[in-house]
C-alpha cells in the first residue's frame, strides 16, 4: 500500500470478525480478543475467518480484563483554582472559564477544608494526582502554592503528583520556582499553528494568543522535558497533518487532539459534511505518523492512536473510557464536587460539595462499562475505546450515541490505528 496517498475504509463484519478493506489491503479484527489478522491474497475472506476461528478455538486466545489487574489505588482530582481566564476562545464550554458563575478563586479556607474532606472520605487511598484547572490556573501563583504546602502537611510528598493544564500565556520567575521545587507536570493547550490559534482562541482584548505561547514555551520546555499539546478541533483548524507538522517543529513531546463538545446548533459544531472531511484528515495524518514511526522520524506522540497501539499490543482491553465515577472527580473554586471538570457550573451533575454530604452513591453512578452500555454492544471499538466520554452521552450525543460524530470518529481512529499497529508489527517481523 502506498504511504503517499489517503484510503477508503471499508468495514463489514462476518461470524462477529469485523473486516476492514484499506484500498486492496483486508484485515481481520477480532474484536473479542483484540486479534489482527491479514487475509492472504489467494484466501477468500470466509475462509480466513474459519482457520482464525479453529486457531482461536485450539489455542483458548484470552484478552486481560482491564478491571481484574491489581492497579495501584491512586485518586485523582482536577482542582478548579479559578473560574477567571485570560483568553476568550470561540468554542469554551466553561463561558470564558467562569463556568456560568461569578468570577472568584480559591480561597485558603476552602484549600484546608478540601483536605480534611479527603482525609474523612478517601482515607483509603494513599496516592494521588492534583491536576490545576481553571479558568486559567497560572493566574493564580499563591494558590497554587498554597495548595501544595497545604497537601504536604497531609500527605507525603512523594505520594503525590501535581500537574496543570494551562493556556501557556503566563510564565514568571514564582511560577518557575514552583514548578522546579514540586516537579509539576503540565499540558499547554495550543489549536494548532500561527493563524488557527489566532482565530480560535483570543485575549481578552480580541488578540491572538500564538506568540504570547512563543514567547514561553522554550523555558517551558526547560522546566518540563515532556510538554505535550492538547488542540481542540473545529472545522476551522481540522487540517491534522499541517498542525502534527508544526508541532514537530516546537519540539513537543506529545498531540492530543478531540472535537469541540459543542451542542449542534453551534457555528463551530461539526455536521455532516464537515465530518466526512475531518476523518479524511484523520486518515491523512495517520498515513504521516506511520510512516515516521516506521522511519524513525519522529519522538511526537499522537494519543488517540497510541492509546490504541498499546492496547492491541498488550491485548488487556479498555472496559471504561476514564476513571469517572471511581477514582476521579472534580471540585471548583467554591468546594462544590462533580464527576468532572466538563460537568462543573452544571447544578444537575453536582454530587457534593466538601463542607456539606457527600453521595458516594451518587458518585459512583457516574462510573461506566462498555460491557453494560447499551450503545457498545454492536461496535467493534469497545474494547479499545471504553464506551466513550460521559459528557458527550449524557450532554451531547443523548438522542443516538452510537452514530454520534464523537463515536463515529473513535470507530474510525479505531480502524486506521488497526491498519497501523499491522504496519508496524510486519516491519518487526521483517
Amino acid at each position: 500500500m502506498s504511504f503517499s496517498q489517503p484510503f477508503e475504509i471499508k468495514e463489514f463484519q462476518k461470524q462477529n470478525i469485523n473486516i476492514f478493506k484499506y484500498d486492496n489491503e483486508h484485515l481481520m479484527f477480532d474484536p473479542e480478543n483484540l486479534n489482527i489478522f491479514s487475509k492472504e491474497k489467494t484466501i477468500s475472506c470466509s475462509d480466513s475467518i474459519k482457520s482464525y476461528l479453529d486457531y482461536k478455538k485450539k489455542s483458548s486466545l484470552q484478552t486481560i480484563n482491564v478491571s481484574k489487574c491489581n492497579f495501584e489505588k491512586k485518586l485523582s482530582v482536577f482542582v478548579l483554582l479559578s473560574n477567571d481566564c485570560n483568553l476568550r476562545c470561540k468554542y469554551c464550554y466553561a463561558d470564558g472559564g467562569n463556568y456560568g458563575q461569578s468570577k472568584a478563586k480559591m480561597e485558603n479556607d476552602v484549600i484546608d477544608q478540601f483536605f480534611i474532606f479527603l482525609k474523612e472520605n478517601f482515607y483509603d487511598f494513599k496516592k494521588f494526582k492534583f491536576t490545576f484547572f481553571g479558568g486559567e490556573p497560572c493566574l493564580f501563583v499563591d494558590t497554587i502554592e498554597y495548595f501544595i504546602e497545604t497537601s504536604k502537611k497531609y500527605y507525603n510528598k512523594k505520594n503525590i503528583v501535581y500537574s496543570f493544564v494551562t493556556n501557556g500565556t503566563i510564565l514568571n520567575d514564582k511560577l518557575s520556582n514552583l514548578i522546579k521545587v514540586n516537579n509539576i507536570k503540565f499540558q499547554i493547550s495550543l489549536d494548532g499553528y500561527k493563524e488557527d490559534q489566532d482565530k480560535l482562541r483570543k485575549t481578552i482584548n480580541g488578540k491572538g494568543s500564538f506568540q504570547l505561547i512563543l514567547n514561553n514555551l522554550n523555558d517551558f520546555q526547560k522546566l518540563y522535558k515532556n510538554v505535550g499539546f492538547r488542540s481542540t478541533i473545529t472545522p476551522l483548524n481540522m487540517n491534522l497533518t499541517k498542525t502534527y507538522l508544526n508541532f514537530k517543529k516546537l519540539k513537543a513531546s506529545y498531540f492530543h487532539f478531540e472535537i469541540a463538545s459543542l451542542m449542534k446548533d453551534s457555528n463551530l459544531s461539526f455536521h455532516d459534511d464537515t465530518i466526512s472531511n475531518y476523518k479524511k484528515e484523520l486518515t491523512k495524518l495517520a498515513i504521516i505518523y506511520t510512516k515516521d514511526k516506521l522511519e524513525n522520524k519522529s519522538n511526537l506522540k499522537i494519543l488517540c492512536f497510541e492509546k490504541h497501539l498499546s492496547i492491541l499490543d498488550s491485548k488487556i482491553e479498555r472496559n471504561s473510557f476514564c476513571s469517572i465515577g471511581k477514582k476521579f472527580f472534580a471540585i471548583n473554586c467554591f468546594g462544590d464536587i462533580y464527576p468532572c471538570h466538563r460537568f462543573v457550573g452544571k447544578e444537575q451533575f453536582k454530587i457534593g460539595n466538601i463542607n456539606k454530604l457527600f453521595d458516594f452513591k451518587l458518585k459512583t453512578s457516574y462510573s461506566q462499562n462498555s460491557n453494560s452500555l447499551k450503545c457498545c454492544k454492536k461496535c467493534f471499538a469497545k474494547n479499545l475505546c471504553g464506551g466513550g466520554c460521559l459528557y458527550n452521552i449524557r450532554l451531547i450525543d443523548i438522542n443516538d450515541v452510537y452514530n454520534s460524530y464523537s463515536c463515529q470518529i473513535i470507530r474510525h481512529t479505531a480502524a486506521l490505528s488497526i491498519w497501523m499497529y499491522n504496519q508496524l508489527k510486519n516491519k518487526l517481523l521483517r
